[in-house]
Formats: structure tokens, C-alpha cells, sequence
């Protein structure tokens, strides 16, 4: 008969039913239909055509069902209380049935079990295997917390009065009525007096694995009664069995809202912040529960999961570093951070990674981060590798800045290195790079001198003052100044004898302080160095009036210029590599157009 049908029919087949019932357990016999059920293959997953992709479904008829779900919810209830005349038909005969009943399950399983031998359903799992998987998966969820523990709980009085448990549910059923019609304060007295009669109702429907049932039992309890923790309780491990996570873990926050002391509280919500992925809020309530209770064994064991998952986080960040995969390797060490967000060595690293990413601002973070937590132990090696990695991200950070033509910043950021660290010379040669870029050329020249006098010997800031010195010379000649110009010129050819331009510089203004035959050397040595250089032609011909180039190269004062040139040029060899003697730095008259010397200098 179709599932409508009986719908519709209830109150008329209802007699029929309880004396097919009656005649069926009076003699303890099921019938024979009801042993029998149609085993359908259900679809899991996969192709269509695999029968490991389907599941067996035993189907049986609904009034069978109906039969067995009175034995059974009835049965639990009556098996100690024995025999009552004046009870009811499914509870009387719960007790004679109940040696019996087990022939409806075995032959259901006797079927299922032909089946699987069969082969039809090789994947199909027992029920027992059902149930152990879920436990293990709760085991797994919950670990061996016993905030779920039923120790406290008053034990089922299997001799109450059913008059008392009728009684209740009347009550019970009366607030229904009374909250539906919204009379709350009748509605509450009402759920109190079924509560106070019954206080363990809702418990009977969880055993009975009615959870919805249970839930709307433990939940109005709750609300009646919000300082009776057993009914939060028991409201959150129905929510588990239900499968509710996600509103179990707004149950428990907003609990531990009201009650903070309990760390198995904390350890529960840990346990769903991991199920979810929510690492940063897991390891908070980890540390919460700590820290009321230091020697709490699941927080304990859940600390060393999440440090050990952090050390194997970080493990793969530095492979993906080293491979050069650098985005990898940062979310590597992200998670890292995430699950043992105390460790600083993480955020050392990290800070490494963002500044090969060239995510300066997140680099400094990092690094100003650690240097916060380790501020009062400034001798220690963390502290100290921290300030050197935070010197090498301003430096760099003020590289970056530089070559984008931010200058006034990268002065900003050179300025905040120096501030901490005073004895590197490539800061100095960094931030002069960019007052020269700025034409202030005072400026650069101090921060030169400063990295010459920690290092006198380096080439680099050799020529960088020479090129300030032929800048100041040029501004010099402009302002007829040109005793002060030649000397500037001066300066400049002995600190970097290789440029042409600097000696075209001083015979410029040698010419116009009338020393003829010093201005003649000059421009012939300019020539020598440079024969490329068109603005050298108009002057010679200006100081070797009425010869040809073939007649000033034949005279005198060449073979004077070569002389001098080789001896300037085989002093300054030692200080100056080979590959950088023609190619150091552009000759133009207006410092603005020359290109940036600014290097990488590392710590």
C-alpha cells in the first residue's frame, strides 16, 4: 500500500492495524512478509556501470515498520519493569516480542549478508562499521575530552511512575500549545512543571538516538534554566550528533561568553576551529585553555600537533626557497606563522621572503614585530640578526626607490638605517647617490667623505668624489670663480685620471686664467683618452693656432701630456679595476643628466 494512501486513510486503518498488531505479538511470531525485504542497489558515486559505485538499501513495507519502531522505542522502557496488565499493547508486549523480535533483523541481515557474497555490493558497509567510523570520527574531532561526560548526570529511574512520565508530557505539551499562542509566562510555568517532573527526558530521546527530538527538549531546558550547564551540554553533544558543526561552534562561543573557567570549553572550540581550517583562532583557545590549566593533557597534545604542523610548514617553505619559488615559499610560511604564531624565527624568514618579493613595508613589519618581542634582550642573536635584516630591507627598499626616481624617499629610508647603524659605508654611498641625483651636491660629497674614512681604499667612493668635485668646479667656472674651479678640476683628474671630460674641464679654464701651455696639455690629454670627443677639436684649434692635427699631434707638448698621462694612469691602476677605467661615468656639464651610481651595497 502506497505511503498516501495510509496517510490518508490513518484513522480507519488504525483499528485494522492494532489487531494485526495484537495477533502478531500475542503469539510472538512476526509474520512472513515482514521478514522480507526488496534489496535496491542505491547510487553512490562514479560511473553508473560499476556495481562497487552502489550501495545496498533494504526496503520493507511502511506497516512493517511501523510494527518494528514500536518494539523498539517501546522496548528499552519496559525490559526491567516486566509485564503490566494495564499497559499498552506495544509496551505489554515489548517483554514477550522481545526474545523474538531479533528474527525480523536476522533475516534482513541474512539477505544482506547473500548479497555481499554475492559480489553485488562489494563496498557495502555493516552497520557496526558505520557506527565505529562515526566514533572514530568524533574520537578524532574531540580526542579523549570529557566535557561530554554523563559521571554527573542522575541515573534513569527505570521505576518511575508512568502516571509521573504522562504527567510531564502533558505539562510539556501544554507549553507547546501555550508558546504557539504566545502566552510565554503560562508556557514557561508549564515546560518548568514538566521539567521538574521529568528532568531527564530529553536524555531518554538522545539515548534512543532521537536527536531533534532531544535537542528541542535540551534547548528549552537550557533557556528555563541558563545556569544549568548540563542542559548547555547536552544541547552541544546533540548538535554534534546531528552533525551540526557550524552551529555547534556558535553554541560553545556564545557559552563561552558566559562561563570562562572551563578550559574544556575552550579546548571544544579549538577542536572546531581545526575542523573548519581556522588555525590562528584554533592555537587562541589552545593557549586560553593553557593558561588556566597548564597540565591539561588535550591542550597539551593539541599544542604539539600544531607546532609539529608548523615545523613541517616551515620545512617547506625553505625547499620552495631554494627552488626559487618564492610565493610558495611564502605561503609555506604562512601557515607556519598560523599555527605557532610565537615562534620568531618564522617571522625572521618571512620577513626575508617578502623582501626578495620586494614587499618592503611587509618586511619591515616582520622584522619591526620581532624586535618589539626581543626588545629587552638587544644582546641576544635574534635581536641582533633581526637588525641586520631590517638594515638590508631599508637599504634595499631605498634601491627600490631610487631607480623609480623616488628619491626624498629613499633618503627617508636611508636616513632611519644610519640612524641604527653608523659604521656602514655602503649607506653613506647610497644616500649620497640620491643628494646627487637631487643636485645637492654638498650633501653628497659629506655622505662620500664619511664612507671614505671607513674604508680609504674602495675605487667606488673614489670616483663618486671626484665626480663631485668636477660638478662643484663646472658650478665654479660658471660663477668666473676660476682659481677655485681649476683647483676643483684638479681634485677630480687625481681621483679618477681616466676621464676625459675632466681634463677638458681645466683647460677650459686654464685658457681663461692664460695658463697656455697647461691648457695645451689638457686638451691634448683629453684627446689621448678620448679621441671620440668632437668638443676637444675647437679648442685645440683655438690654442694650436694655424696647425693641422697631424702637426699638434707631432709637437712637443704631446709627448709631454702622454708622459704625465701614464704616470697619473699607472698610480691609479691599483686603485681602480680595469673594467670600470672607460666606463665609470657620463661626462655631461649638468649633473642631471648623469646615470644613477647607486649600488647594493650589503651589510
Amino acid at each position: 500500500m502506497q505511503n498516501q494512501a495510509l496517510k490518508v486513510t490513518a484513522e480507519e486503518l488504525a483499528p485494522v492495524l492494532q489487531f494485526i498488531f495484537q495477533q502478531s505479538l500475542d503469539p510472538g511470531d512476526v509474520p512472513l512478509d515482514c521478514r522480507k525485504a526488496n534489496i535496491t542497489p542505491l547510487f553512490k558515486k562514479g560511473s553508473t556501470t560499476n556495481p562497487a559505485n552502489y550501495r545496498p538499501v533494504s526496503l520493507t513495507s511502511t506497516c512493517c515498520k511501523l510494527l518494528e519502531h514500536l518494539i523498539d522505542s517501546n522496548r528499552m522502557r519496559h525490559q526491567q519493569d516486566g509485564y503490566k496488565s494495564t499497559r499498552k499493547f506495544g509496551a505489554a508486549a515489548a517483554t514477550t516480542v522481545n526474545g523474538r523480535c531479533g528474527q525480523f533483523y536476522t533475516s534482513s541481515k541474512v539477505q544482506d549478508t547473500i548479497m555481499l557474497e554475492a559480489g553485488v555490493f562489494p563496498t557495502a558497509l555493516s552497520e557496526e562499521q558505520l557506527a565505529a567510523a562515526t566514533e572514530k570520527s568524533l574520537q578524532n574531532l574531540f580526542g579523549s575530552s570529557k566535557i561530554f561526560s554523563l559521571d554527573t548526570i542522575e541515573k534513569r529511574n527505570y521505576v518511575m511512575s508512568d502516571i509521573i512520565n504522562d504527567r510531564a508530557k502533558e505539562h510539556y505539551d501544554r507549553g507547546k500549545i501555550l508558546l504557539s499562542r504566545g502566552l510565554l509566562e503560562e508556557a514557561v510555568i508549564s515546560f518548568n512543571k514538566a521539567l521538574a517532573l521529568d528532568p531527564q527526558q530529553g536524555q531518554y530521546l538522545f539515548e534512543v538516538n532521537m536527536y531533534g527530538e532531544a535537542l528541542e527538549i535540551f534547548a528549552l531546558a537550557s533557556e528555563l534554566r541558563p545556569a544549568n550547564q548540563h542542559y548547555h551540554m547536552r544541547s552541544i553533544a546533540t548538535l554534534l550528533a546531528l552533525g551540526r558543526l557550524e552551529d555547534c561552534l556558535q553554541y560553545v562561543t556564545k557559552q563561552l561568553e558566559v562561563v570562562t573557567s572551563n578550559p574544556e570549553l575552550y579546548i571544544l572550540r579549538a577542536r572546531l576551529h581545526d575542523h573548519f581550517s581556522n588555525v590562528v583562532s584554533c592555537y587562541q583557545d589552545v593557549s586560553h585553555a593553557l593558561t588556566m590549566d597548564p597540565s591539561h593533557q588535550e591542550a597539551v597534545s593539541l599544542m604539539q600537533t600544531l607546532v609539529q604542523r608548523a615545523e613541517e610548514a616551515k620545512a617547506g617553505a625553505v625547499n620552495k626557497a631554494l627552488q626559487g619559488n618564492m610565493n610558495g615559499a611564502l605561503y609555506c610560511i604562512n601557515q607556519a606563522i598560523d599555527n605557532n604564531p610565537i615562534e620568531l624565527g618564522y617571522y625572521i624568514f618571512r620577513g626575508t621572503v617578502f623582501r626578495r618579493l620586494k614587499n618592503f613595508n611587509a618586511a619591515i613589519d616582520d622584522y619591526l614585530h620581532v624586535l618589539n618581542e626581543v626588545n629587552n634582550m638587544k644582546q641576544s642573536e635574534t635581536y641582533l640578526e633581526t637588525q641586520r635584516q631590517l638594515l638590508l630591507t631599508y637599504n634595499d627598499f631605498a634601491v627600490h626607490c631610487y631607480h623609480k626616481g623616488f628619491y626624498e624617499e629613499a633618503i627617508l629610508l636611508l636616513n632611519q638605517s644610519i640612524k641604527e647603524e653608523k659604521q656602514e659605508k655602503g649607506l653613506y654611498i647610497n644616500r649620497g647617490d640620491c643628494f646627487l641625483r637631487q643636485c645637492h651636491l654638498d650633501f653628497a660629497l659629506l655622505d662620500y667623505e664619511q664612507a671614505q674614512e671607513l674604508d680609504p681604499d674602495d675605487w667606488r667612493i673614489q670616483i663618486r668624489i671626484a665626480a663631485i668635485n668636477n660638478e662643484k668646479g663646472l658650478l665654479d667656472h660658471h660663477n668666473r670663480k676660476y682659481q677655485q674651479a681649476e683647483k676643483r678640476f684638479t681634485t677630480a683628474i687625481e681621483g679618477n685620471p681616466y676621464m676625459s671630460q675632466y681634463y677638458l674641464h681645466r683647460a677650459k679654464t686654464r685658457e681663461v686664467l692664460m695658463q697656455v701651455t697647461g691648457s695645451q696639455e689638457d686638451a691634448v690629454t683629453s684627446l689621448l683618452l678620448d679621441i671620440r670627443n668632437k668638443q676637444i677639436i675647437p679648442l685645440l684649434t683655438h690654442l694650436f693656432p694655424g696647425k693641422s692635427m697631424d702637426e699638434i699631434m707631432a709637437s712637443k707638448v704631446v709627448e709631454c701630456a702622454r708622459s704625465k698621462l701614464n704616470a697619473s694612469l699607472q698610480t691609479a691602476a691599483p686603485l681602480i679595476p680595469r673594467v670600470f677605467q672607460q666606463s665609470l661615468t657620463d661626462s655631461s656639464f649638468k649633473s642631471t643628466e648623469r646615470p644613477g651610481m647607486l649600488t647594493q651595497k650589503r651589510t
